[in-house]
């Protein structure tokens, strides 16, 4: 993992510290019904068109990052999984025909199965469970290729132990596509701010493992993390997907959203985080190469339910802004892009104004925004 330090502590050591305490604080509203899946439709790209994949996330114990080390700074699935509570195989099952009996009637060509944390895991998703995902799968008739997530250490995993290419076998003729959170390209950024606890060497590799096989990869980027400015959120974003565009197949750009019991959700709380502006992911999007645009697909910016908050404008603009967004990830048609971009509204000007915010030193805010929440002592 790469380090950065607050004055002599270690800053992935001071986030640790403060993830578990809030991990701890989420118990209370863990998932409970291990009888349905959480199941909801994300705009994909399946041979060339772009369709509403059915994503199914079994309630699993969890994932194992989030249980040993207090998990990623921005992530909300902890109300997606029992935190650590058994769940059985047959629990597991029963989620997952529930999730396929309703996702079928869309007749998908793309389907996720994937549980809170990763795919991979043997601690979280039993290898049974993945060949039985498979089998289940093969049978839909409509559909050609199975999603799923992982931290790209588990990849690497499955790679090496050979259950990567037994699962293969078994999920022939279809095809399968692994989803890996790079978040950021930048060391500091992922591993001192998202608390990621991944080196850009193995995502690299978890990638070339996957591609030697055969298997389709999306890498998984962020617009925002905490502690950064707007310019920095938008140049650490271009860079990212950049990076992720020069080896995977897909890039997604997700535009932070905020999570109860993240450490997003505790800044924003006090007015120290505020979600991307609309205007900086059109800002990213018109300074990536034709190439790169045609590799990405954005989401995370649609209608979340009330909890949670997501990328804005102002009240004149959002929605405008949102729709030409998505007629563009439909299309990919740049023209949208340019139309987003010379859309009108007084908002732009206190955009501006934001992205000329000075910087300052992240690992200088990291401490008094942690000190000013009452975290900092925490990992003292």
């Amino acid at each position: 993992m790469e380090k950065g330090y607050l004055g002599s502590l270690d800053c992935a050591a001071v986030l640790e510290q403060v993830m578990r305490r809030l991990t701890a604080e989420s118990r209370k509203y863990r998932a409970t019904d291990l009888e349905n899946p959480v199941l909801y439709f994300e705009a994909t790209e399946a041979k060339g068109k772009v369709e509403a994949m059915p994503f199914i996330v079994l309630k699993s114990r969890g994932c194992s990052w989030k249980l040993k080390h207090g998990g990623c700074t921005m992530c909300g699935y902890n109300f997606d999984s029992t935190l650590g509570d058994p769940v059985s195989e047959s629990q597991l099952l029963h989620q997952l025909s529930i999730g396929l009996k309703r996702a079928v009637r869309v007749r998908p060509t793309i389907i996720a199965v994937t549980p809170a944390g990763s795919f991979f895991d043997p601690e979280e998703l039993p290898r049974e469970v993945a060949f039985k995902i498979a089998d289940a799968v093969r049978k839909l008739g409509s559909l050609r290729v199975l999603y799923v997530e992982s931290r790209p250490e588990y990849v690497l995993q499955a790679a090496e132990d050979s259950f990567l290419d037994e699962l293969l076998d078994r999920l022939k003729p279809l095809e399968l596509s692994v989803g890996i959170g790079l978040e950021s390209a930048d060391d500091f950024v992922r591993n001192c701010i998202i608390h990621k606890g991944v080196s850009l060497r193995i995502v690299e590799k978890a990638v070339k493992a996957l591609q030697e096989r055969g298997v389709h990869t999306v890498l998984y980027t962020l617009l925002k993390p905490a502690f950064l400015t707007e310019r920095e959120a938008v140049e650490d974003s271009i860079s990212s997907v950049k990076w992720a565009a020069s080896r995977a197949d897909r890039v997604v750009l997700f535009p932070l959203r905020v999570y109860p019991y993240t450490l997003n959700w505790l800044l924003w709380r006090k007015g120290e985080y505020r979600t991307p502006w609309l205007w900086s992911l059109v800002e990213v999007l018109e300074r990536l190469a034709p190439w790169e645009l045609e590799k990405l697909i954005v989401t995370g910016w649609g209608t979340p339910p009330p909890t949670r908050l997501q990328a804005y404008n102002c009240s004149e603009c959002t929605s405008a802004v949102k729709q030409i967004l998505k007629r563009w990830n439909a299309s990919r048609d740049p023209s949208y892009i340019k139309e987003a971009k010379n859309l009108s509204c007084s908002c732009v000007d206190e955009w501006r104004r934001e992205l000329q915010q000075k910087s300052g030193c992240a690992r200088e805010k990291i401490e008094v925004a942690l000190s000013e929440l009452g975290l900092f002592e925490v990992a003292r």
